[in-house]
């Protein structure tokens, strides 16, 4: 049965505990992304205020805000080239902050263990929709398998926690945690934004840090963009300031400190695998991209 259009996002959106998706190909090619491409080459960062507008960003915060849980693993190859460092940076970074779990899969660290080529959806442990792609990654069809045993893709969905654990030399997956360039973009407007508000307010460094209870060092890190704010951080700032994190100008800041955050579990980072560990750089790659943009969304 093939899903298309208002039929797809009905069905999509109804899931009631998780919706899993596995992703394998270097590149998807969507329609009307491709000015949003030519503007990450061009080294822009995609807006943080599309956390709030984004039609996709905002159903994921509701599903999560439910209680519901939605899963991305994205199998690769590294190094990366420039359609999945726009998909990370404009595309998982957003993800994540909205709610998303999304996991990397790195082929040129760990051999692949035998999971499908194949794109799919996986709905509550019970519906699998498959996801059909063109050469070239242009999407052609969802096609709902009825009538299937799903018990395949939840062992796809499962693994690794339902299997041996492996030899950490040979098949162990890793965990891929990459520091994105747009986060130290964001990272250098936070600390400029703070910075500019301490100045406002006619506070010194040394007087922030007596509101805050950080230390000046702390502060003078945090301004000159040599240490990565938490939001708690960020949150302790405003309120010394007197600026309220549900204004304009604090809730801004707010968004920018959870894209920007250190890589920790439980601070949103942009792409927090969830097996080995695994931490490094996000090269880019040298060779010529190829002629398609990338697909972050449902």
């Amino acid at each position: 049965m093939r899903l298309e259009g208002d039929a797809w996002q009905e069905f999509f959106h109804s899931f009631q505990q998780e919706a899993f998706r596995l992703e394998t190909l270097p590149c998807y090619t969507v329609p009307g992304e491709e000015d949003e491409l030519r503007q990450f080459l061009a080294g822009v960062s995609r807006p943080v205020e599309e956390l709030h507008t984004d039609t996709y960003l905002i159903r994921v915060s509701e599903h999560v805000e439910a209680g519901r849980r939605i899963h991305r693993v994205h199998t690769l190859t590294s190094p990366l080239n420039d359609h999945l460092r726009f998909q990370f940076e404009w595309g998982y970074a957003f993800s994540v902050a909205a709610g998303e779990e999304v996991n990397i899969l790195d082929f040129a660290t760990t051999p692949n263990p035998g999971l499908p080529q194949q794109d799919f959806w996986l709905f509550d442990d019970t519906h699998v929709v498959l996801m059909h792609y063109a050469a070239d990654g242009t999407q052609t069809g969802r096609e709902l398998l009825e009538d299937t045993d799903p018990a395949p893709y939840v062992l796809t969905r499962n693994w690794p926690w339902n299997t041996p654990s492996p030899s950490p030399s040979t098949t162990r997956p890793h965990r891929l945690t990459l520091e994105p360039e747009h986060a130290d973009r964001q990272r250098g407007e936070l600390a400029d934004a703070l910075r500019r508000l301490r100045r406002a307010a006619g506070l010194t460094g040394a007087g922030l840090a007596a509101r805050t209870g950080m230390s000046q060092a702390k502060v003078s890190k945090i301004e000159n963009n040599r240490v990565r704010p938490s939001v708690v951080d960020v949150e302790r700032i405003l309120t010394a300031l007197g600026i309220s994190t549900t204004d304009d100008d604090g809730s801004r800041l707010i968004e920018l400190a959870r894209i920007a955050a250190p890589t920790t579990r439980g601070s949103a980072p942009p792409y927090n695998g969830a097996w080995a560990s695994y931490s490094g750089t996000c090269p880019r790659s040298r060779a010529p991209p190829p002629p398609c943009a990338s697909s972050f969304r449902a």
